[in-house]
């Protein structure tokens, strides 16, 4: 592998303009694959959007809003996430914090990635990039902003995970955390749950995370999802979306324009967010008015959708409710499974990923790295798409070679058929070998699982 080009660059100053370093231009049409990583350190976050360092159009940027790290080229939007939408990849770590941080992006031609000190934060499937602006090596382009960069590293290759780990001074995690292994029976059937997870509380057919959507969902025998972030008064709520826009269409200025963690929780009860489901007057509930109806009702269980909370205020609320066998803890951030295991060893933790089998597979190849710490389920997102042969991708070859290796490592699969209600899928993925599930059409699809779940060739019971 060819080092285009490493120097080591200290950088201080209150306005860091952009500048060239001579000696360091590369063939912008040859560079078909490339890693930029370097040491950052920043105490606040930027006036503006802060641009790290960039060579032939591909750049490390800090955004100015959240102090999350984005890896691009040109401005443009390269990538297709998870659920098939245009994008870039960012980290969900805020860099500027005060601490030296190992950032690095990779682009390998086929998907892109980016590592915080070590650990991969977002991954997505690359579409192409389109001319490079210039081929120049800058380092540090912004205005009003303090900030340290060190060690910057450019190669004209994906680098592979030793050379991340050893570039970033960290070594492969080695975590002793115990989590959950599930069975189908002892775990859900056994006490009267059917292991399918209901989207946003209830599908696409009730208002989201509401009491009334939740009661609906346990009345199925399902499992309600909960997306769960933070007031500005520091409660936590069940909610998807960073502010009331979509489910509140209504919502009168200014609270229309104010993010949840802008308002106060008398605030956010006065949104209805079931009018846009026509079930009105439907609240935004607090986790624990949820967590009040499952006490005591083993048969109640709900997954936790990490959105914007304090980990230790959510372990012991689940505790105060003695709630561990009947709660996921969800994200798709490994990290962050680490550190709720660290709080709750033995709890119940999914991971979700989505995207093509090239960028799974290089999801899945840092969490083998990992030894799958910490993690009891992995959800994998997939997507209907009628020019594959199954009707899907990723392909149910795939989802199979994944399920026989996370067997192995006593770690349940959950598949999510994203938006799909095409029934003769969900009969394919079932009769595959399939039986742990999520989805947004939660009547439906329930139908057609006790319908198939019945048959004793699948090990299940009614």
């Amino acid at each position: 592998m060819k080092i285009l080009y490493a120097i080591v660059v200290m950088l201080l100053s209150s306005n860091l303009n952009a500048k060239e370093i001579t000696g360091s231009s590369v063939d912008a049409n040859a560079l078909n694959a490339v890693s930029i990583g370097c040491r950052f350190k920043a105490d606040s976050l930027p006036k503006k959007n802060l641009k790290i360092v960039s060579v032939c159009g591909w750049e490390l940027a800090i955004d100015k809003k959240d102090g999350n790290v984005y890896f691009t080229a040109d401005g443009l939007k390269l990538c297709t996430n998870n659920i098939g939408k245009t994008g870039n990849v960012s980290s969900f770590s805020n860099v500027c914090d005060g601490k030296w941080h190992y950032i690095i992006g990779i682009n390998d031609g086929k998907s892109v990635a980016i590592y915080i000190d070590g650990a991969l934060e977002d991954a997505a499937d690359f579409i192409k990039k389109d001319a490079a602006k210039t081929s120049a090596v800058v380092v540090a382009q912004s205005a009003g902003t303090s900030c340290l960069i060190d060690t910057v590293k450019i190669y004209d290759a994906a680098v592979d995970y030793k050379t991340i780990t050893e570039l970033s001074n960290s070594k492969p995690a080695v975590w002793n955390l115990n989590s959950k292994k599930l069975d189908l029976h002892k775990d859900f059937w056994d006490r009267g749950v059917i292991p399918i997870q209901a989207h946003r509380g209830g599908g696409f057919a009730l208002p989201e995370h509401t009491m009334e959507t939740y009661a609906e969902t346990w009345k199925m025998g399902m499992i309600p999802e909960a997306d769960i972030r933070t007031t500005k008064d520091g409660v936590i709520i069940a909610m998807h979306d960073n502010d009331a826009e979509r489910t509140a269409p209504n919502t009168p200025a200014p609270l229309n324009k104010m993010k949840f963690n802008e308002m106060t929780l008398e605030q956010v009860k006065t949104l209805d967010v079931g009018a846009f489901r026509d079930r009105p007057r439907q609240k935004v509930p607090t986790l624990e008015e949820v967590f009040a109806q499952m006490q005591g009702k083993p048969e109640r269980m709900m997954e936790l959708d990490y959105k914007d909370i304090n980990l230790k205020r959510l372990s012991d609320l689940v505790n105060k409710y003695n709630l561990r066998e009947q709660v996921f803890f969800v994200s798709r951030y490994h990290h962050l499974i680490c550190q709720w295991s660290q709080l709750l060893p033995g709890s119940v933790t999914m991971i979700w990923m989505g995207g093509n089998e090239h960028t799974l597979n290089k999801i899945f190849e840092q969490l083998r790295r990992d030894d799958f710490a910490g993690i009891s389920i992995i959800q994998i997102l997939v997507i209907e798409d009628k020019k594959a042969a199954d009707g899907i991708r990723p392909s149910i070859a795939y989802l199979k070679e994944r399920q026989a290796e996370l067997t192995k490592k006593g770690v349940a699969l959950q598949i999510f058929p994203w938006k799909i209600s095409n029934r003769e899928i969900f009969v394919k993925l079932l009769t595959s070998g399939f039986h742990f599930f999520a989805t947004d059409y939660s009547k439906e699809i329930l139908e057609t699982y006790k319908e198939i779940a019945n048959n004793e060739l699948y090990g299940l019971k009614k």
